[in-house]
């Protein structure tokens, strides 16, 4: 297992991660990220990923945490909700959304082919900050990859929200 940190201290991030998932941080204007970038099958177009993400909020509405979460995803072709669940996140509430689109490769193409994806993100809402984990792979490796999401959320903490 490799570790990653984010950079802003505002917004303490860690990862442990598979040797084989590249990490990488990104910069949004409020919070932190961290990306990982799974390993790639030779006949595969998508990589699988998992994004981390802690952003400022006060949405405590799980319902509405979740719409919020779906209203952003209805641009992608083919978007739909297979289903969603409470769940907890380090002991706190949380909602669990199922979702599948299409995703066009290459990305900036002027008639990309359209790639089958699924996603899986657990949204929750502690203290101000909003929490969301989202893991996204073609439905071909959902399955395969999907233990290494279980293993973040299952050692996720939202009193001190780093991962260990």
């Amino acid at each position: 297992m490799r570790t990653i940190t984010s950079s802003n201290p505002n917004w303490p991030l860690r990862l442990e991660h598979p040797d084989n998932w590249e990490p990488r941080e990104t910069f949004p204007a409020n919070g932190a990220a961290l990306f990982l970038r799974g390993p790639i099958r030779a006949e595969a177009k998508l990589f699988p990923s998992i994004t981390v993400e802690a952003r400022p909020g006060t949405v405590t509405d799980l319902t509405e945490l979740g719409q919020q979460w779906v209203t952003r995803r209805t641009v992608l072709p083919g978007f739909y909700v297979m289903g969603h669940c409470e769940t907890t996140l380090a002991g706190t509430r949380a909602i669990q959304l199922d979702a599948a689109c299409k995703m066009p490769y290459p990305m900036h193409a002027r008639a990309p082919e359209m790639i089958p994806t699924r996603e899986r993100v657990v949204l929750a809402c502690q203290d101000g900050k909003i929490y969301e984990i989202c893991y996204r792979a073609t439905e071909d490796d959902f399955d395969e990859f999907l233990g290494v999401f279980e293993d973040l959320i299952a050692s996720f903490s939202l009193d001190n929200p780093f991962l260990t």
